[in-house]
């Protein structure tokens, strides 16, 4: 349905705001904050059939479909927190000079708060709450394997606290595997 809605015109904010509309208001997709540690917010197929997930499927399923729809929107690992990155790949910051450095990021999506819309100072903020260092990685697009590392701790995190000690441990082999 989105990319009935989308066209070349429209500016990234537009496009996501549309997005936003079609996945979480037509749709019905939401955060899952009962049970925000249950398995089954791990599990694509539960989080499709349920239309409830985790902040990291949530942003798995919205970067699938924006990018099937070459849309470039890719996953950034924050600690504690995931949440989505729109890429200014036409550099539509440094044209107008206002590019501050090379992140390439136009702007930032939190599919688990119905996919509202900050900037770079949030992600600043919140690091700072938590006392962690501004690094880099915390700011930019992370690979795939790296998403799929964070689905198995965060299942393995889940296993652990309804007592699933081999699931937890069949986890951590496949981690390791991944490096």
């Amino acid at each position: 349905m989105v990319w009935l809605e989308i066209n070349e015109e429209q500016t990234a904010f537009e496009i996501v705001k549309i997005f936003n509309h079609v996945l979480f208001d037509l749709c019905g997709f939401q955060s899952s904050e009962n049970n925000f540690y249950t398995p089954q917010n791990s599990f694509i197929n539960t989080v499709l059939e349920s239309k409830k997930g985790n902040q990291l499927s949530l942003s798995i399923l919205y970067s699938v479909i924006a990018q099937k729809l070459q849309i470039p929107i890719y996953g950034i690992d924050l600690p504690n927190h995931f949440v989505l990155g729109f890429m200014d790949e036409f550099q539509t910051l440094k044209m107008l000079g206002l590019d501050q450095d090379e992140r390439n990021i136009l702007f930032y999506i939190n599919p688990f708060s119905k996919g509202r819309i900050f900037d770079q100072n949030e992600i600043q903020n919140y690091l700072r709450s938590l006392n962690l260092p501004l690094k880099d990685n915390y700011f930019e697009p992370c690979s795939n394997s790296e998403i799929l590392k964070r689905m198995i701790g965060n299942l393995s995190y889940a296993y652990q606290k309804v007592g699933e000690t081999q699931k937890v441990k069949d986890l951590q082999e496949i981690s390791l595997i991944l490096g």
